[in-house]
């Protein structure tokens, strides 16, 4: 636990955490066309993905094993 404590304690002290500011034109992702795109992009490849590729389904994968054991 004292490990897990002192790692915490490192990690939010770095210089780069602790001087850390928020500029929406130099910070990376921070502007509405990026969050857009991202939520555009993720959407379209879960629709498309899921129709070309069906999700796998446990109880067939189950049945499958029984049937070649």
């Amino acid at each position: 636990m004292d490990s897990i404590t002192s790692t915490l304690h490192h990690l939010l002290n770095h210089p780069t955490i602790l001087h850390f500011t928020w500029s929406p034109p130099l910070t990376f992702a921070s502007s509405p066309h990026f969050l857009f795109l991202t939520l555009l992009t993720n959407l379209s490849l879960t629709f498309l993905l899921s129709r070309y590729f069906p999700p796998f389904s446990l109880h067939l994968a189950g049945k499958y094993y029984i049937e070649v054991l």
